[in-house]
């Protein structure tokens, strides 16, 4: 499964362009939905894990939606493990949603949370 990082103000990126505008704290990326697809690739591991600590750093995004197919199998708890690990450093986001995510994954995901949802003084709504 590849995973796809998208900007609602930069829509025609790639998800490696759109990582780059994350990385580099872009003022413009302000809201981000991270969805799975089909595909598999060598380096996916090390996209998702470098992902998840790029939206850690930045201290513009404010919306993450974290987005899996019903109809498809979901990132493994290893995958969103990588990606989430990330996100504990970040301060800025203020909502957070799970659209569709697999009901096996949602207690993985949450355990996997607690540091962000200890340590972001900004977070106002997660659905």
């Amino acid at each position: 499964l590849i995973m796809i990082l998208q900007s609602f103000h930069h829509s025609r990126l790639s998800s490696h362009e759109v990582l780059r505008l994350i990385e580099n704290n872009d003022e413009t990326v302000t809201e981000i939905d991270i969805r799975q697809d089909w595909e598999d690739y060598d380096g996916i591991d090390d996209f998702i894990s470098y992902t998840g600590r790029a939206i850690g750093r930045n201290t513009h995004i404010r919306t993450v939606e974290l987005f899996e197919y019903e109809d498809r199998e979901g990132l493994s708890d290893r995958r969103w493990k990588l990606l989430l690990d990330g996100f504990k450093e970040n301060k800025s986001i203020k909502f957070l949603s799970f659209s569709t995510i697999c009901h096996g994954n949602l207690l993985g995901i949450l355990k996997g949370l607690s540091p962000f949802f200890e340590n972001n003084p900004s977070l106002d709504e997660v659905v």
